[in-house]
This record gives structure tokens, C-alpha cells and sequence, in this order.
């Protein structure tokens, strides 16, 4: 969803939600919209190297990131400097098993 949200005093910005997954996700910045009696055009761009603009009256009036300025993405995660392997780890893909028999076939 986009464009002007104005409703009376209090409300008067520009929403821009995107959807991911079916869960909508809002700009977390506040754009101010027009709030005079003429009519304006209001343009979103989102580009492929995931960056936006905002445009009212073809003036750009908000960019940035949209990594940055949505919560798309989750939380990014952080290596724990202490984790390690346990001393009995097997790094082979495949391990031998000892008690593995061929199967013996019937004709």
C-alpha cells in the first residue's frame, strides 16, 4: 500500500507498506504529505538493488535502503566466539559402518 494518510489533526504522513510472506511491513521513517487543498501525484520507486525513493509532485521528498527503512529481513545473527566443535566431531560426509552386510538375494 501506498499514499497519503490524513485523518484530522493528528494523522497527516505518507504510508508505504510492503508486503513479504502476507505480513505487511510499514516504513519505519515518517514522510510528511501535502496537506493543501490541491491535488499532488505521489510515486514510489523501488529499484533491483533494493534502494526507494518517494516522490510528491515528482520531488523526491524521502530515499534510502529498503533493508534499512523496513523490517523485511530478520534480525541478523552473530557467531558465538565460543562455540566449537566437540572433540569426537567427524568432518567426513560419509562413515563406514562396521556391522553393514550386503543383503543376501533369493532367485
Amino acid at each position: 500500500m501506498f499514499g497519503p494518510d490524513i485523518c484530522g489533526y493528528a494523522t497527516k504522513k505518507v504510508h508505504a507498506i510492503l508486503t513479504k510472506n502476507g505480513k505487511n511491513h510499514l516504513i519505519k521513517k515518517e514522510v510528511p504529505c501535502e496537506t493543501d487543498q490541491l491535488t499532488h501525484v505521489y510515486t514510489l520507486i523501488l529499484r533491483p538493488d533494493a534502494t526507494y525513493s518517494i516522490l510528491i509532485d515528482n520531488v523526491e521528498k524521502q530515499s534510502g535502503s529498503v533493508y534499512d527503512d523496513w523490517d523485511i529481513l530478520p534480525a541478523k545473527k552473530k557467531r558465538d566466539p565460543n562455540a566449537k566443535k566437540p572433540e569426537d566431531w567427524e568432518d567426513e560426509e560419509f562413515l563406514p559402518d562396521p556391522e553393514d552386510k550386503k543383503p543376501e538375494h533369493e532367485y
